[in-house]
């Protein structure tokens, strides 16, 4: 009789120590700007472990981020301007590349299609600066539906 009261207790503390790890989720949705799909840029979930998880904006505006821990969580979308890649696609030609440091302390911005280039609008810097967001969502374990019209 003491071996399977042992074994109810290991297995109670088991699922108390796999319970206390909290569950996740993923968001998908669509971000739009004034209607529009936002063509490109990333989401970022800060869940209620303070952690970020991001996800890249595809050309239609859709995202997803996976991995958030459940609870509420605070959003952040930002598309910074893009810059024509390397290589045109209409002539091949190839873009002047220089050896020399930039000036600036930022991250370059990221390389993009010409098509990308053309649909590309700036949004709204609060969006992307987490004290000034006001975009939040209650994330649940499993999938979780959340889309973003800004305005």
């Amino acid at each position: 009789m003491m071996t399977f009261q042992k074994m109810l207790a290991a297995l109670s503390l088991a699922v108390l120590v796999a319970g206390c790890g909290g569950s996740v989720g993923d968001v998908t949705g669509k971000v739009t700007y004034k209607d529009k799909p936002v063509t490109s840029g990333t989401v970022v979930v800060l869940g209620k472990d303070g952690i970020p998880k991001s996800g890249t904006i595809q050309p239609d505006g859709s995202y997803r981020v996976v991995g958030v821990k459940s609870g509420e969580a605070r959003v952040m979308v930002s598309s910074p301007p893009l810059v024509a890649s390397a290589t045109s696609a209409k002539d091949g030609a190839k873009a002047e590349v220089s050896d020399k440091p930039s000036q600036s302390q930022e991250a370059p911005a990221p390389a993009a299609n010409t098509e990308l280039t053309k649909t590309w609008v700036a949004i709204p810097d609060k969006y992307g600066d987490t004290t000034r967001t006001d975009l939040k969502l209650t994330v649940v374990s499993g999938a979780n539906a959340f889309d973003i019209p800004l305005n």
